[in-house]
């Protein structure tokens, strides 16, 4: 699982670095959502095939940003959740070490990574939690709204404990 990991990282960087306007940020995002989604994973006890499997997600879940600045003009999460979703489609078609049940699992993660109703669902706490506090950390949220978002989506022991020691 560990290679296909970093073969969905590869083709993640891959694809990003075909768009011009992208920012150095953006892709410092992703790999800081990946770090904090791994830890809360861990945190939680996740076996290690889980785990990869959610750090593959967080590679991917903002994949459809820079297509959806192009299409749209912006990247608003319901517009980069429904090309990210076509996005992760293309990239993983030709990754035959996972099943037709992960790819989709990853897909519909990626089309649905900023809502906490299908984070639940679809069982991805740890990237959506990961994802909101890089969020936070980077002025997305602004600080005054951290207080409501702990109490109403943050929901694992461990990521309440690192949005807390993050955000105090």
């Amino acid at each position: 699982m560990n290679h296909t990991k970093d073969r969905i990282a590869k083709k993640v960087v891959e694809y990003y670095a075909k768009f011009k306007a992208l920012k150095r940020e953006d892709v410092l995002h992703t790999q800081e959502v990946v770090a904090y989604t791994r830890m809360i994973a861990a945190g939680e006890g996740w076996d290690d095939k889980k785990t990869a499997l959610i750090e593959m997600a967080a590679w991917l879940h903002d994949i459809g940003c820079p297509r959806s600045k192009e299409i749209y003009g912006n990247s608003l999460p319901v517009n980069q959740q429904n090309v990210g979703r076509e996005v992760a489609c293309e990239l993983l078609a030709d990754v035959d070490e996972l099943s037709s049940d992960e790819k989709s699992w990853l897909e519909n993660v990626v089309g649905t990574h900023h809502q906490y109703p299908k984070a639940v669902e679809y069982d991805f706490l740890p990237l959506f939690e990961a994802d909101l506090i890089v969020n936070v950390l980077s002025g997305y949220h602004p600080k005054e709204k951290a207080g409501h978002l702990y109490n109403t989506m943050m929901t694992t022991h461990t990521g309440r404990v690192l949005f807390k020691l993050m955000t105090d």
